[in-house]
């Protein structure tokens, strides 16, 4: 949950009318939104096939060092097979997401600018992540419980050193977001141990987490990106956030 001291700082929020950046290349466009005073930039991929009607959309957090279009290439072709809405922030730091600046609140801001853009299904809103954005992925069901349908990461697991304030708030939701955690047993970065403990801690609060343990793979996404898209999409896809 949002503590009161951290909700105070969220006071005089302003949203502005995205601005697109570039054209679209390869069907991908980038736009930026100006939320908390401070301008984010963030990728869009919309399939041809969203006009039909209310489509899915997939909130994609990068890891270290790169941006939102690294993650919104991977997942293209199952997006246009899916009908499938991409949108990819930037963390204003590419080495990592930082609770304020990058979110809750920017992330649910730029995915309400999409939707007033597009069809989009307010019930089939998901959050996938990798490596950084795994970790702030996971973090989100404890400060917004009731604006992601279900989350899936690669590579990722609950700060070293947090445990006790996850907790808490993971005991303090009451809507536990269904997750998934994909991980390589071979991954130096993120050890497959530190997964465990975060499965154990997120379970023994009323979380429903399906850990996927990939073996001999290391923390490198991108070697079996189509795999792992398609475990992660396969999880999501079929989960709906319930009315309130």
């Amino acid at each position: 949950m949002l503590t009161s001291s951290y909700r105070c700082l969220l006071i005089g929020i302003v949203f502005a009318l995205p601005v697109s950046l570039f054209a679209a290349s390869d069907g991908i466009r980038k736009d930026s939104l100006e939320v908390l005073g401070k301008r984010h930039q963030y990728f869009v991929f919309v399939p041809d096939t969203v006009a039909s009607g209310p489509a899915p959309m997939l909130i994609l957090l990068h890891g270290y060092g790169r941006d939102g279009r690294s993650l919104v290439d991977p997942w293209k072709n199952l997006a246009a097979r899916e009908g499938l809405i991409l949108v990819a922030p930037n963390a204003v730091n590419p080495i990592g997401w930082q609770n304020p600046i990058d979110g809750p609140e920017v992330l649910i801001g730029i995915a309400d600018a999409v939707k007033k853009q597009y069809p989009v299904d307010s019930s089939r809103v998901y959050l996938f992540g990798h490596s950084a954005g795994a970790v702030f992925a996971l973090l989100m069901p404890l400060w917004e419980p009731r604006y992601f349908a279900a989350v899936s990461v690669h590579a990722g697991a609950i700060p070293r050193g947090s445990e006790a304030l996850a907790e808490d708030a993971a005991r303090a939701v009451k809507r536990k977001t269904p997750i998934q955690i994909q991980a390589g047993t071979s991954d130096r970065f993120i050890p497959i141990e530190f997964v465990r403990s975060t499965r154990t801690l997120l379970t023994a609060n009323g979380f429903t987490v399906e850990l996927r343990e990939i073996p001999r793979h290391d923390h490198n996404y991108y070697s079996t990106s189509k795999e792992i898209n398609e475990e992660a999409w396969r999880f999501l896809k079929d989960r709906r956030m319930e009315s309130k």
